[in-house]
């Protein structure tokens, strides 16, 4: 929801370099959610932003470029072009280094990681990965890995298991809690019955709610939307606060959107 309005926001402005880096995004969320085919809409757009600056020298248009570099090269490994992916994520990766951008190398670098193991790189692969969590030791960054636990969770797995890896004490120890912070996320192993548990714990109408919720309507609007008075909705809205462990209706729809509560949301 966030993106569409951001997107819509920056095109309205002109601001073709910020809506490239608003369609990776959304493709990268696709392609978490299996929409391989809406990722491919999104990558048409942003390939279309891309032919309309070219950069045959280094610009401040090069990021629209390794957007879509990264994009095609994502969109590539999700049907399953392993080697395409890797010259794709190889051309972002080494830009977005020769700009030192670190931070979006970080998350472009552990896609390029991935992509190697799955072409049967493994050499290459953990080179990458050694340097990516050497910068995210150092700069104690996390989030970056978070983001589709499930993607990356064979690589990291691999990874523990990598000599070169378990030989440097730090780095290895770093890896193991982001190991543990991606099964956390992830909702995997023993974690996943709590997950299942909340899952449960809500009612088909208070899923309804938490979606309308999601996409910006008052508690007046719910009611005239489903047929029942306001005061219906408030004591929804407090069981769901309690089940969600909530405090505020954006936590809500954010612990929602975690727990899988939420579709794809639409905005007009």
């Amino acid at each position: 929801m966030l993106l569409n309005r951001a997107e819509r926001l920056a095109s309205e402005r002109g601001w073709d370099r910020l809506v490239a880096m608003f369609l990776l995004e959304r493709i990268r969320f696709m392609l978490r959610d299996q929409k391989l085919q809406d990722a491919k809409a999104a990558a048409d757009q942003l390939q279309k932003i891309r032919d309309k600056h070219p950069a045959p020298v280094r610009s401040t248009w090069s990021e629209i470029h390794i957007a879509s570099a990264i994009a095609e090269g994502l969109l590539g490994l999700a049907s399953g072009r392993a080697d395409a992916a890797v010259r794709l994520l190889i051309r972002g990766y080494d830009e977005l280094l020769a700009t030192d951008n670190r931070h979006d190398a970080l998350r472009a670098g552990l896609e390029l990681s991935n992509a190697l193991l799955l072409a049967g790189n493994r050499i290459k692969a953990f080179d990458v990965l050694k340097q990516v969590l050497g910068w995210a030791m150092n700069a104690r960054a996390v989030s970056f890995a978070l983001e589709r636990p499930r993607d990356f969770r064979q690589l990291m797995s691999a990874a523990q298991k990598e000599p070169s890896i378990a030989a440097d004490r730090g780095l290895y120890t770093f890896l193991e809690n982001l190991m543990e912070r991606l099964r956390a996320h992830d909702g995997s192993d023993d974690g996943s019955t709590g997950v299942r548990a909340s899952k449960q714990a809500l009612t088909d109408r208070e899923c309804a709610i938490i979606e309308f919720i999601a996409g910006g309507q008052s508690n007046k609007q719910i009611a005239r939307t489903l047929g029942v008075t306001p005061e219906t909705i408030k004591s929804h809205m407090k069981r769901i606060f309690i089940k969600l462990s909530a405090e505020s209706r954006a936590q809500a729809v954010v612990r929602a959107q975690s727990l899988g509560f939420l579709r794809i949301l639409q905005t007009h």
